[in-house]
């Protein structure tokens, strides 16, 4: 499972605040690589409330509850972890300066989650944001296939929400960025959603 951390800069307030985001931070990671994410969820929601109390803003507020939603997700809390990658999304838009890259992950990941739910018009609508802004950073050229995996998601969430046209048209997108690059390899690979939840 990726996890994004952050370091805090010296100098910013609420010192007790901002060692308990950073010791949570830790907390977390090692949590998710020992295969806990009832505590990694734990440590993540800690550390997105000591980032908010410390006024630290995104992408230090951000980051946390990004890695909420998605542990929430994994444990097939579907609501919650909607939600929070939402409030993630919503964090990063208001950044200064906006970080497109910060957004484009946020956006991926609620087309996945609504994927794996069969959320086909929701996972549709994510998508139709998400690679616009990819194509914008340029992750059609630094990881192609990791793209073209996308494209293909998106293909068959637009083919059951009834948009034969567009998902024909997608798909042959994914297809090609396949042909142009032969033996490349995706350099991120999401972790899929549990679709079926005996775990909630």
């Amino acid at each position: 499972m990726l996890v994004t951390l952050l370091v805090v800069a010296p100098g910013c307030s609420h010192f007790s605040d901002r060692r308990t985001y950073e010791r949570s931070i830790d907390l977390a990671a090692a949590a998710q690589q020992d295969g806990d994410l009832q505590g990694a969820k734990i440590y993540w929601w800690r550390a997105y409330e000591s980032a908010a109390r410390a006024e630290l803003g995104p992408p230090y507020t951000s980051i946390p509850l990004y890695n909420y939603g998605r542990t929430a997700g994994y444990l097939c809390q579907y609501d919650e972890a909607r939600d929070a990658l939402q409030r993630a999304l919503a964090l990063d838009e208001k950044a200064v300066p906006l970080d497109e890259v910060n957004v484009s992950m946020r956006l991926f990941e609620l087309a996945r989650l609504d994927f794996a739910h069969e959320n086909w018009a929701a996972a549709v609508g994510w998508y139709d944001r998400a690679i616009p802004l990819m194509r914008k950073i340029g992750g059609d050229l630094s990881d192609p296939i990791s793209v073209a995996d996308e494209l293909d998601r998106y293909a068959i969430a637009l083919q059951r929400a009834g948009d034969t046209g567009r998902a024909v048209t997608t798909s042959g997108e994914a297809a090609h960025l396949r042909a142009i690059h032969p033996g490349a390899r995706p350099t991120f690979v999401a972790k899929p959603y549990p679709t079926k939840c005996e775990f909630t």
